[in-house]
């Protein structure tokens, strides 16, 4: 399935630090969506991950600076889904697969997002036991190539 046949997605942090960083793998036709959305989990999954590498020296002050900004961006035009009891309650839940916990919260919240928005949300991630969980909860998956 192509992305740009998908107008609703939610996104993890591994597909859009691909696309900021620019790494081999990068989901094609990112950004090419009418509206995206996330658990408010990813923007400190993001940030984290970004002092991380500039921390590790994997990155320039100047690379952090202009990938945290592209981020920033991204961010501020994405839908953020709050983290609520309903989600933590069904991410205690057991799944088809072992997943962790932060997978498991985004599997969840982009479940419920999609409920309430009554349409197809397509998962956009580089993580296969994140995208199992995501399929087995209804939502359409655009696995990493």
């Amino acid at each position: 399935m192509s992305l740009k046949i998908a107008k609703t997605v939610y996104l993890d942090a591994s597909s859009a630090l691909r696309w900021i960083l620019q790494t081999p793998g990068t989901t094609a036709g990112f950004g090419e969506w009418e509206l995206a959305g996330s658990s408010v989990l990813f923007e400190v999954e993001c940030y984290r991950t970004l002092e991380r590498l500039l921390n590790e020296r994997q990155m320039t002050p100047e690379q952090y600076a202009d990938a945290a900004a592209q981020f920033q961006d991204l961010w501020d035009s994405m839908e953020k889904i709050p983290v609520k009891e309903d989600v933590i309650a069904l991410a205690k839940q057991r799944f088809v697969a072992p997943i962790k916990t932060l997978d498991a919260l985004h599997a969840v919240s982009a479940h419920f997002w999609s409920r309430a928005l009554g349409k197809e949300v397509m998962m956009i991630s580089h993580d296969k036991k994140l995208n199992l969980i995501a399929q087995s909860l209804g939502l359409k998956t655009l696995e990493s190539k």
